[in-house]
């Protein structure tokens, strides 16, 4: 359960790249001591008072919710103010599905995660039922650079499955070349 294998670093501090409808934001105040920063690339300001609200009674933990597109410059730094120089415990990409969205995303918000912490990726299992969810084809060049865990209820799933590889305490790695037949026609 990929739950019980981010609640075993006990994370004072998670960052989601795609927030959607927040199912997933609803779950990590409850294991986060600290903070959960979720970004979004709609405008989610509706919403903002009521993701507020989203950690348990007696929790310390706040929510901060962000709009922005995750691969622009700008909204990477604005992340970076909000982290003011400290490390997530746990990034859960779930943004753009694309192969180079997917990879931006991994290689601009990597650096913030803390040696040792974790890194999951959504929807890794290879048969999606849309063209543009290419996660597995980042998976695949990851996976085997570091210690991972997947959580994948059935291999002929169509869709969904989690990947999780665990930074290595040097640092998160960079991603090798895409292979050639992996590249957009």
């Amino acid at each position: 359960m990929p739950l019980q294998a981010v609640q075993v670093i006990e994370p004072k501090i998670i960052l989601e790249i795609g927030t959607a409808s927040g199912g997933t934001c609803l779950i990590w105040p409850y294991i986060a001591s600290w903070r959960v920063i979720t970004c979004d690339l709609k405008d989610m300001s509706y919403q903002r008072p009521l993701f507020t609200r989203f950690p348990p009674p007696g929790s310390q933990c706040t929510v901060t919710l962000m709009s922005g597109n995750s691969h622009s410059p700008d909204f990477r730094a604005d992340v970076a103010r909000e982290l003011n120089d400290t490390k997530v415990d746990f990034l859960f990409i779930d943004g753009d599905h694309t192969e180079d969205g997917v990879a931006a995303d991994y290689m601009k918000y990597k650096e913030f995660v803390r040696p040792r912490g974790l890194i999951a990726f959504h929807d890794i299992v290879e048969s999606q039922p849309l063209p543009t969810n290419q996660v597995n084809r980042l998976w695949k060049r990851l996976k085997p650079l570091a210690e991972v865990e997947e959580f994948v209820n059935d291999p002929s799933q169509r869709r969904f499955g989690i990947g999780l590889p665990h930074v290595p305490k040097q640092g998160a790695l960079d991603l090798p070349a895409r292979p050639i037949s992996s590249a957009p026609r």
